[in-house]
């Protein structure tokens, strides 16, 4: 069997028996789209796949529930070293809360049990075939903007090398239960030009909720702040820290509030960061921001809505056995003054995107 549903799991919590999706011993993918229902994934459940990486074998857990929608979220999940993804998954509450909450779940490993650390961009070659593998979009398709890191122990100090080079890859970031990073090693990274010309890959904001162990990651903390400009010290939730950008940001970029955070705090024990309570924490500090595109300051985060939250009416028909949707927004506007004529603006969306992606992250409805 090429894939495990969700059902055996919970009946076993086991994943030796999954395949590699590649192997040609494993059952044949079989596409099931139901044409009135096309938002259901084609396919669920678990999924082994290979990597071939610089002549070694790379592998990737993935996991879709059922729930999840197209160019829904993404959490991309790297285990502390000597622990497989299979582990992670059989012994957290990732994979109920990937079912409750319904976003796609990735599981990462480290060859040979030990993340590269010692080089920022050795697990680069890793982190491009996975991206190869998702834009050949075989399995499902994500929203790129609604993608989230989350790393423990040394999978932690892997997302922020991977971030640090590459910080518009991700929505947001949490690491919990990592040593702080070594002095410099962040900096020299973020000195670096962007692809947009003459911005720093250290002047664009990730959100990030650093976790220390048994001490604050003092480094790591001050770095994702000066990205994030987040100077202003906003009081602590518990035990966490919140920093968020001052008033002065007001405005820059895409002349919205800037929406990026950073927090610390510090566990003392890591049994705690598997369980159901702490996951939805983490969670919930990820899910309310989405990147939607260019590089420049706070141009390129914004808050997560939804079709309904800015007021969009949702239309649905069947042409040739085939449920189609599309989207209206209305402006204030015009229903104060029905009888007056308004220029309409038709979007068509492309990028194996959905009606919902295109209108709430392209901001049409706000102009």
């Amino acid at each position: 069997m090429v894939n495990l549903l969700y059902s055996e799991f919970q009946k076993s919590r086991n994943l030796k028996a999954l395949k590699f999706l590649e192997d040609e011993k494993a059952d044949a993918l079989s596409e099931n789209i139901d044409p009135k229902n096309p938002f259901q994934p084609p396919y669920k459940g678990f999924f082994r796949i290979r990597l071939y990486v610089e002549h070694q074998k790379r592998q990737v857990v993935v996991f879709i529930p059922d729930s999840f929608q197209p160019m829904g979220e993404e959490i991309v999940l790297l285990p502390a070293d000597n622990q497989s993804a299979d582990s992670i998954l059989e012994n957290s509450s990732w994979v109920e809360m990937a079912w409750k909450e319904g976003f796609l779940l990735m599981v990462l490993e480290a060859e040979g049990g030990r993340w590269k650390t010692d080089e920022a961009d050795e697990e680069f070659p890793y982190f491009q075939a996975i991206g190869a593998f998702e834009y050949a979009q075989k399995l499902y398709t994500y929203h790129a903007g609604r993608r989230y890191y989350v790393g423990y122990g040394e999978g932690g100090q892997a997302v922020q090398l991977h971030l640090a080079m590459n910080p518009t890859k991700a929505a947001g970031m949490t690491v919990v239960g990592c040593n702080d990073m070594p002095d410099g090693v962040l900096e020299v990274l973020g000195a670096e030009e962007s692809e947009e010309p003459g911005v720093l890959k250290q002047n664009i904001p990730v959100p990030a909720w650093i976790i220390g162990k048994n001490s604050e990651n003092v480094n790591s903390v001050n770095y994702w702040r000066k990205c994030g400009r987040c100077t202003e010290f906003t009081g602590c939730r518990g035990d966490v820290t919140c920093y968020a950008p001052g008033l002065k940001w007001h405005g820059s970029g895409n002349n919205t509030l800037p929406v990026q955070q950073v927090w610390s705090s510090v566990v003392d024990s890591m049994s705690p960061v598997m369980e159901m309570d702490f996951i939805n924490k983490l969670w919930g500090f990820l899910k309310t921001v989405e990147r939607t595109g260019g590089n420049h300051l706070n141009g390129d985060l914004q808050e997560v809505v939804t079709w309904k939250e800015i007021r969009c009416i949702r239309h649905t028909a069947i042409v040739d056995d085939k449920l189609r949707e599309w989207l209206v927004y209305l402006p204030s506007a015009c229903q104060k003054s029905p009888e007056k004529k308004f220029p309409m603006v038709m979007g068509l969306h492309g990028y194996s995107g959905t009606g919902e992606s295109f209108m709430c992250g392209c901001n049409f409805y706000k102009a």
